[in-house]
């Protein structure tokens, strides 16, 4: 989401005037998407270098309680610093089982992933690709996607909505 890093609408070509206006639309579109009671990964550049406090201020304002941070390039490591972190967990790399599929979660996308023989599919952030990166993984047979907010209308994605995106890719 890079909240806060004013440079970003620049160079992502964001459809914002200013970064106050972009960070409250972002938060805004995931307090509509996901309900309080949801669980919510967040990939990576949560907010661009933030304080303490700036991260705690940009977690409060987000309604969904169960948040989990993969940690990203521009993320600070609060629990290595002895504070408490303002997400449920942080932590470099998640794998979950979602209805018998394996996700693999980094804030960098993988070249190769575990069980990417088995239909695993890998999800990701970082690269802050457009809409046509998603579809051309798809078809080429590719089980990645990035779930960035620029590849995805600056709106969350449901983990339903990525395995839908999928359904027509045959297994191995």
């Amino acid at each position: 989401m890079h909240l806060g890093h004013k440079n970003i609408i620049k160079y992502c070509n964001r459809p914002f005037g200013t970064v106050e206006q972009m960070d409250s639309m972002l938060i805004e579109a995931i307090n509509k998407f996901v309900k309080e009671k949801d669980t919510l990964y967040i990939l990576g550049d949560f907010c661009m270098y933030g304080s303490y406090n700036k991260r705690n201020n940009y977690r409060k304002q987000i309604n969904c309680k169960d948040v989990h941070l993969i940690i990203g390039n521009h993320d600070t490591r609060l629990l290595a610093k002895g504070k408490q972190s303002p997400f449920q967990s942080e932590q470099d790399y998640k794998e979950l089982k979602y209805n018998k599929t394996l996700f693999c979660l980094s804030h960098y996308p993988f070249s190769s992933w575990h069980n990417i023989d088995r239909g695993a599919i890998m999800l990701h952030g970082h690269i802050h690709s457009e809409k046509y990166y998603n579809r051309m993984n798809k078809t080429i047979g590719m089980k990645k996607y990035d779930v960035g907010v620029d590849a995805n209308g600056y709106s969350p994605v449901s983990i339903d909505e990525i395995m839908k995106s999928f359904e027509d890719i045959i297994s191995y």
